[in-house]
This record gives structure tokens, sequence and C-alpha cells, in this order.
């Protein structure tokens, strides 16, 4: 079974998930201190994403998951925002109007 020292994971969650707030990464940071795979300071990163035989996972895994559906949703709704703002609440866009508003809302992806 792999393991990661504590501090390294944490590190990997901070270079891996950059776009998180403090907040979110705080929650995750607490599910796994309560998560089985974490037994003193290492994390057995094979348990970290293991089911039980009703699909359950562990603290961590259904907070990552969570944040990801939440993260999803907000990403919708503001990029949904942003586009009437561009039509000015109009039900239809050009896509010029879809491409600056994916430009907003996620300035990478300009």
């Amino acid at each position: 079974q792999g393991y990661l020292d504590r501090s390294d994971f944490v590190s990997c969650m901070y270079a891996y998930l950059p776009h998180k707030t403090e907040e979110r990464m705080q929650a995750l940071n607490e599910a796994l201190d309560a998560d089985e795979a974490l037994s003193g300071d290492k994390v057995y990163y094979s348990k970290l994403f293991k089911e039980d035989k009703e699909f359950n996972q562990g603290p961590f895994a259904e907070e990552l998951r969570d944040q990801q559906i939440a993260e999803r949703v907000e990403y919708f709704q503001s990029l949904e925002k942003i586009l009437y703002a561009e039509t000015d609440h109009q039900e239809q866009c050009t896509q010029r109007m879809l491409a600056q508003a994916l430009a907003k809302n996620d300035p990478e992806m300009a």
C-alpha cells in the first residue's frame, strides 16, 4: 500500500488544485483528517478513493466530489450571467458573444 507523508500530500493538493479557494482547501484538509486513509502523518492514497459495497467513499473523496459539482454549477451560473449581460438579456447570442463571455468567465481561455 502506497502512501505519502501528509505534508507532501497537502503540498500536492495545493499544486494540482490551484484555483480552489482557501476555504475549500481547508474543507479538504478537514475531510482528510477525518478519513481512514490518514494514519498518523501518512496518507495511504490507495484508500482515499476506495468505495464500499454501496459505492460510498471516505470523507476526502466525498468532499472533493461535492466541491467539483459545486464549482461546475458556479462556473455555469457565472457564464450564464455574463452571457445575459453580453446579449442584453436576449435569449440568442452570436458566436462572438459566446467567445467573449467565455473569455470573461475564464481568462485562461482567452
